[in-house]
């Protein structure tokens, strides 16, 4: 048994996950938040394999609600990744369930990212001058300096921008019937004056930041020797303690095989 499958409430972030990929109007962001191009380009198995997911947690009335067990959770899930290999597939499928896996379902994992995605604009002052770290940077100045530019460039307005237009597209398409449906069983989302698929908007934004932060370390990893890499490490753990969280685990040596 997987770790994924074994962590509590995993069937609420597949479903979560599979929300993120049923809504037409969000694949102009799909590539940005690291879905594969050939899923990108034609979207339409994707879609419709996330949509049967998320509606089968909301059966019909008088048709009996599935258990969810871990089991359960397992089937459904090899169901919709079948269906997407058949498509794109299996090396496509597998980078899907990855993605997946990585940035929503596994839930130490999700939150590493995105503590990275916070330390990193910290180390590079990306979110402006409030947002230096709070605790000395114990890195050497040259590797420091290469890291602050692999940030940047990934963090740099112009990408910021063009995500922010993407977005205001998004929030002005016009949802299918079955879009709707989906989207009235979300918590939150049939709230008078709000865009139907706000919270999924929302929740690709941060699966983007979420995914810069593992592309900075990807290149890191190739820039770095190990000393470094640990180094960096070291900081990151240190300057989440004190700025924001004790405990967190920034450990990603185990993503990277050339680690």
């Amino acid at each position: 048994m997987s770790v994924v499958r074994e962590q509590p409430g995993v069937e609420r972030r597949w479903r979560s996950a599979f929300e993120l990929v049923s809504i037409r109007a969000c694949v102009p962001l799909w590539q940005r938040a690291g879905l594969p191009s050939v899923v990108a380009q034609d979207p339409a198995t994707l879609l419709s394999s996330a949509r049967e997911f998320v509606l089968s947690f909301e059966r019909q009335p008088g048709t009996p609600r599935l258990a969810w067990t871990p089991s359960d959770v397992a089937v459904w899930v090899g169901k919709a990744f079948d269906r997407v290999a058949t498509a794109y597939g299996r090396a496509a499928a597998r980078e899907v369930r990855s993605w997946a896996e990585r940035f929503e379902v596994d839930q130490v994992r999700r939150q590493r990212w995105s503590d990275w995605s916070v330390l990193f604009g910290r180390l590079a002052s990306a979110y402006g001058p409030e947002q230096r770290p709070s605790t000395p940077v114990t890195i050497a100045a040259e590797p420091l300096s290469r890291i602050q530019l692999v940030i940047r460039r990934s963090m740099n307005p112009t990408h910021e921008a063009e995500l922010a237009r993407r977005r205001a597209e998004a929030e002005q398409a016009q949802l299918s019937p079955i879009e709707l449906q989906l989207l009235a069983t979300v918590p939150g989302e049939t709230r008078s004056g709000v865009v139907p698929h706000w919270s999924v908007l929302d929740a690709f934004e941060v699966i983007v930041s979420r995914r810069a932060a593992y592309e900075i370390w990807s290149e890191l990893v190739t820039l770095l020797n190990i000393d470094e890499r640990r180094a960096l490490m070291r900081w990151g753990a240190v300057e989440a303690a004190a700025a924001y969280r004790s405990g967190a685990d920034l450990d990603i040596s185990s993503e990277f095989v050339a680690w």
